[in-house]
């Protein structure tokens, strides 16, 4: 029997278990102060969740977050935030670096988010990974943020420009004397470009392209720079329309993405609103063997993080979405948390099968005008800071509860080294 053979088994045997969970067997997580031992009733209508038995193994994944502290209105929130963040175990988070707000005119860069950013991370010991997205209108003839540059050449040289100050020995670095240092490792090229919402007209060939460029002119700064590309499962043309696959289509048109890029990047939500119910472990294995499959037809061994990783909780918003934030059940939040722990229990278990070195859940936002999310974005897939306090709320607590009963090895980095 081959080693990935012997690991789909033992990746079966998992969902076994957890289908007799979903049969009736409701595992219910307690409180810490507890007793943890699972209950073998299920009450109407009770989502049925695994118990925290993982915890105290451990973590075979290096667990981050997504966030949008660069482009809230009141920047002291970084700081409070990410000191937050650290403080639970988090180091590794994930943040747009809106081309359009950093080069507003070509040449002109206005870095003092970022910079304060950076310099709040680096106080932190959080290693930053930014996604270079959304277009300036300079750059597009005003087409819109979410439609590529007409010369991707312009892209290219914001990204070798990010790399140049942020990098390894970047000018960013040199300006602090004697104060902490957290260089980028590693830059995402662009969002979901295979959705809509984020590249007006998804496409694979012109995506490969901007790859090849903008990793070129990054690595030419700092050749140890690493390149992470979107390799999610599908692609959405608009509203309703039918999806289909990207990442196969993006390795037929990218035969050469090992030489450009180190990292798949991949979203992937768990959802609770499928009938009959599909348990987490089983839909992100389904997920993460199409991009196995597409990857290794491109002959890209690069490991995959999962840089958006949340639960789509449709059976909560069902019941919250109508209420004002303030007020929204408790009982919703123990839902969702206990969802999310669970999706990454299978994030963990299928780590080794699918080369899976990190995971960013998403997302700690607040609710802020400036953001463009509220509370309601975030009871739907999210991890939440509420409101200028910055409570956390649902699935956060589940992210800090599950670092702390993981402990990750010392030299556990989930590099994105080939």
């Amino acid at each position: 029997m081959t080693r990935r053979s012997t690991q789909r088994t033992l990746v079966i045997v998992i969902v076994l278990i957890l289908a007799l969970v979903a049969a009736g067997i409701a595992v219910v997580a307690l409180p810490r102060s507890e007793d943890s031992s699972p209950t073998t009733s299920r009450q109407p209508g009770q989502i049925p969740i695994l118990t925290s038995s993982s915890a105290g193994d451990p973590s075979r994944i290096a667990l981050g977050a997504d966030v949008s502290l660069g482009w809230t209105s009141t920047t002291a929130w970084a700081a409070h935030d990410l000191h937050q963040l650290a403080s639970h175990g988090v180091h590794l988070v994930r943040q747009d670096f809106v081309w359009y707000t950093i080069e507003p005119e070509p040449g002109v860069f206005t870095w003092n988010r970022t910079d304060h950013l950076m310099a709040e991370a680096a106080r932190n010991h959080i290693e930053v990974l930014p996604i270079l997205d959304y277009t300036p209108g300079w750059a597009n003839h005003g087409a819109g943020p979410r439609v590529p540059p007409d010369d991707l050449n312009k892209y290219a040289s914001f990204a070798a420009a990010v790399v140049k100050r942020y990098g390894v020995h970047g000018s960013f670095w040199g300006q602090r004397f004697r104060q902490p240092t957290q260089p980028i490792r590693t830059i995402e090229i662009w969002n979901e470009p295979w959705y809509f919402a984020s590249w007006t007209a998804p496409d694979p060939a012109v995506y490969a392209q901007m790859v090849r460029l903008a990793s070129a002119a990054a690595r030419a700064v700092n050749p140890g720079i690493h390149v992470a590309i979107c390799t999610d499962p599908e692609l959405e043309h608009g509203q309703g329309a039918p999806r289909v696959p990207w990442v196969e289509a993006l390795a037929r048109a990218f035969p050469d993405m090992a030489t450009y890029a180190d990292v798949g990047s991949v979203h992937i939500y768990a959802s609770w609103a499928t009938s009959p119910r599909v348990l987490p472990v089983v839909q992100i294995e389904a997920q993460l063997a199409v991009v196995d499959n597409a990857l290794g037809s491109a002959k890209f061994t690069g490991p995959l993080w999962i840089t958006e990783a949340g639960v789509s909780a449709t059976d909560i918003s069902q019941n919250v979405l109508h209420m004002p934030p303030k007020i929204i059940s408790s009982k919703a939040w123990a839902i969702q948390r206990n969802a999310m722990t669970l999706t990454m229990d299978s994030f963990n278990a299928l780590a080794e099968m699918y080369n899976v070195t990190r995971v960013y859940a998403f997302t700690f936002i607040r609710s802020d005008s400036a953001s463009g999310f509220d509370v309601r974005d975030q009871v739907e897939s999210g991890l939440l800071f509420e409101g200028p306090k910055g409570n956390v709320r649902g699935g956060g607590l589940a992210v800090f509860d599950w670092i702390s009963d993981h402990p990750s090895p010392p030299t556990q980095a989930g590099t994105a080294t080939r």
